[in-house]
């Protein structure tokens, strides 16, 4: 028995077939590496993401898939990209940092986990050395202070220490549109709902006034 390389199989049609194609329309495309970020701009999407780094490192990959998207595409506007917290929102600052370190600290292990982040098969992955040399940090500092990087990394506190964290990406970065993660890791439900319902009040409101283009959440399991 042998199998066709997928090369050479035949042309197919899709059926329903697409209304539209993608290409000279405005799509995202996922860029969670150097690699993807270039992807993504030669095939002309707007860029979108999880912070999972301190967001210096986060405005030099917005910078360089801009500068590629404009060099590929100079006729079409990239969009604003899209970054997604995992995020905690809570009158009490003292509150928010507690539950906010408990189940940030829980999902970011769940991922490690998951995907085997502090493996040593990345770097023979095609398209993920980026993530053998995040693997390679990981095991350098420590799971510890692996965790504590991305605790920091995320916007969550009171919401005006989410607006005040927003509004520093903004001003480095440019136009973006926030993605709020706000269920993870087992979060009970009853401390989502809160969150999410003071981020609609308090939060979205003042992005918006910011400029960001279009505040909105989602869930994250």
């Amino acid at each position: 028995m042998s199998c066709r390389s997928p090369r050479s199989q035949a042309r197919t049609t899709i059926h329903p077939k697409p209304e539209h194609g993608y290409r000279d329309r405005g799509f995202l495309s996922v860029a969670m590496t150097p690699d993807s970020a270039m992807a993504a701009a030669n095939l002309g999407g707007t860029m979108m993401s999880f912070v999972q780094l301190p967001w210096e490192q986060h405005h030099a990959a917005v910078e360089a898939w801009r500068a590629r998207f404009k060099e590929v595409h100079p006729n079409k506007s990239p969009g604003a990209p899209v970054f997604s917290d995992f995020t905690f929102c809570h009158e009490d600052a003292a509150v928010a940092e507690k539950v906010a370190r408990e189940y940030l600290t829980k999902y970011y292990l769940s991922v490690i986990r998951h995907y085997d982040f502090d493996g040593s098969h990345w770097g023979d992955t095609q398209g993920y050395q980026a993530y053998q040399v995040a693997a390679s940090t990981l095991k350098e500092v420590g799971l510890d202070a692996a965790c504590e990087g991305f605790v920091q990394s995320q916007s969550w506190g009171t919401p005006a220490q989410i607006i005040a964290s927003w509004t520093r990406r903004f001003e480095l970065t440019g136009e973006l549109r926030p993605a709020m993660a706000v269920s993870y890791a087992g979060l009970p439900f009853d401390l989502v709902r809160s969150s999410l319902r003071l981020i609609g009040e308090k939060v979205v409101p003042a992005l918006q006034r910011l400029g960001t283009a279009g505040a909105y959440s989602n869930r994250a399991a």
